[in-house]
């Protein structure tokens, strides 16, 4: 096929924006790193902050189904680690996912509520469309009881949160 220079140029730019992005592609679907070396900002919150990919230790993978459930439910965390946690959805709508304190979690749905939209991604919080996952990397550096919900209003009070249990090593 005959490509114009600019067509060939257009095209090179496009890669090379692509290379230099913090954006992986998996078949149609197109995701952002959630980790310290992502688009979003690298801070520390009561729960923790973005991981270094180069300092996980583990991997856990959690799924989120139609039946408003987090599978497993509870995992045990010791304080310091960084951990790569893959979230899927084997549902048929689309779910959100967000990681935080109680009353961390309640002050973005009620933002959620009152501002009548979706969630915003951030580096912690996701919707995760159906039969695909996400994957975020945090460092537990807080130590406590951590929540991981799904903030839509129409599945509030349905999905019971999955625990995070942030404890000192042994």
């Amino acid at each position: 096929m005959f490509r114009s220079p600019l067509q060939s140029l257009s095209l090179l730019l496009l890669l090379a924006l692509l290379a230099a992005s913090d954006v992986q592609a998996h078949g149609s679907h197109v995701h952002v790193q959630r980790n310290a070396a992502g688009p979003f900002p690298v801070e520390q919150l009561d729960f923790g902050m973005p991981g270094n990919p180069r300092k996980m230790q583990r991997t856990w993978l959690l799924e989120l189904g139609d039946d408003e459930r987090f599978d497993p439910a509870q995992l045990s965390i010791p304080l310091g680690s960084t951990v790569r946690l893959v979230v899927s959805n084997s549902g048929s709508r689309p779910h959100e996912w967000a990681l935080g304190t109680p009353a961390a979690l309640k002050a973005m749905a009620e933002d959620r509520r009152q501002r009548g939209k979706p969630l915003e991604d951030s580096v912690h919080a996701f919707t995760i469309a159906p039969g695909d996952k996400e994957e975020v990397v945090w460092e537990f550096n807080r130590p406590g009881t951590l929540h991981i919900q799904c903030l839509d209003p129409a599945h509030a009070g349905k999905v019971q949160p999955g625990r995070i249990l942030v404890q000192p090593k042994p």
